[in-house]
């Protein structure tokens, strides 16, 4: 997992559009699909893929990292030193790396993007998957709570019966009703924290890390893996 600073280039312009991330490989592919589906949020790299095509950029890796940390500060080094920024050299929209601080959008870019927010829209499969989900999570309150009171009655073991039973039930449900979720031990915990307090944007640390933004957001406030990553 490459930590570093990137740069996608037009090979006929030379103009750049400049970015850092803690899995570099993972964010190009993001950046690629967002551009073939003509929906990535610099709308001047937008334009210049749709005119020149794809075969007229290409990915490179400009600055490897260790220290994730200094990731906000080497970006800022790379736009100014690109000049990214100016419409002449480069894609960049934001003038301060890692925010959307002073970035003015046009009524094109506000159209856009309200027209990708319709397009996200959450779809009738996605929400009787939460709906199943849900109701799982019910199910499994309910589950804690009758453990809870049978460890007081000291009768906390099951019959063969009742675990005979909840293992078809288990089996019986679609995997729709299971999310996989990405566990972080500590150092990870600590690059994403430490990326947090460089201020990284945290839809972005979610898809470097291929998680879901809820986990960056236990982790911001402190409420991931307590037990596991306490002195994370």
């Amino acid at each position: 997992m490459a930590i570093g600073i990137y740069v996608i280039r037009n090979k006929d312009s030379g103009k750049v559009y400049v970015g850092s991330s803690v899995n570099i490989s993972k964010r190009w592919r993001h950046h690629l699909s967002d551009l073939r589906l003509e929906k990535h949020h610099a709308l001047r790299l937008q334009r210049s893929w749709n005119k020149y095509g794809e075969s007229a950029f290409f990915f490179e890796i400009v600055e490897n990292l260790i220290d994730p940390s200094i990731l906000i500060k080497r970006e800022q080094y790379w736009i100014d030193a690109y000049k990214a920024i100016n419409p002449i050299n480069g894609y960049n929209v934001c003038p301060a790396a890692g925010t959307v601080r002073g970035t003015k959008r046009t009524d094109e870019q506000i159209k856009l993007m309200r027209d990708n927010g319709i397009r996200r829209g959450i779809s009738k499969k996605c929400r009787e998957a939460r709906r199943l989900s849900w109701n799982a999570d019910i199910a499994r309150s309910a589950q804690a709570k009758s453990v809870e009171s049978r460890k007081a009655n000291g009768n906390y073991k099951f019959s063969d019966k009742h675990r005979n039973n909840l293992s078809k039930s288990l089996r019986s449900r679609p995997m729709e009703t299971f999310e996989k979720r990405r566990a972080f031990n500590k150092d990870g915990v600590r690059v994403i924290r430490e990326a947090l307090s460089m201020g990284w944007l945290v839809h972005h640390l979610a898809l470097d890390m291929g998680c879901c933004k809820n986990t960056i957001l236990k982790i911001k406030n402190g409420t991931y893996g307590v037990r596991n990553v306490a002195n994370a």
